[in-house]
């Protein structure tokens, strides 16, 4: 079975195979404040970077600008990847 690496310190570890079956579809589900955006930040952002994997955000309720900006206040500088990919 291919996986796909999250990248994310420990998580990956979780997982019996090493990270998530490729081609599955992961919903990121919980309450406000648990850290669902930072998670897929992270994992998005870690993909680009470390794994040439591309990415797709989807928030119903913040901006392109808000996501970039959060990003940043982590050190990923996603901003620079988009414009190297469009």
């Amino acid at each position: 079975m291919e996986v796909v690496k999250t990248g994310i310190p420990g998580l990956d570890n979780l997982f019996a195979i090493g990270g998530f079956p490729k081609g599955n579809t992961i919903l990121v589900i919980g309450g406000p404040g648990s850290g669902k955006s930072i998670f897929g930040m992270q994992y998005i952002y870690t993909g680009v970077t470390r794994y040439d994997e591309p990415g797709i955000f989807i928030t119903f309720d913040e901006t392109p600008d808000k996501i970039r900006r959060n990003m940043k206040s982590f050190g990923w500088d996603i901003e620079k990847y988009e414009r190297s990919r469009s």
